[in-house]
């Protein structure tokens, strides 16, 4: 991740044996995640970051796309 005052959406598509994730501007409310396939489920966390550390993930949630 970078620096500035970010966030990190992360999602796993492997039931979160690994997790790819996409660097978005603090202020964002939405995301449209690419190449989701219909009855799969995927696992998404957040996590923020800035120029004095990380913060913790927060809670994963689970999704089943339709």
């Amino acid at each position: 991740p970078g620096r500035g005052d970010d966030l990190d959406l992360d999602v796993s598509y492997d039931n979160g044996a690994t997790w790819n994730y996409w660097t978005l501007p603090a202020n964002s409310r939405s995301y449209v995640t690419p190449a989701l396939v219909k009855g799969s489920t995927y696992l998404f966390r957040v996590s923020a970051f800035n120029a004095g550390g990380d913060s913790l993930f927060s809670n994963t949630i689970t999704i089943l796309a339709t």
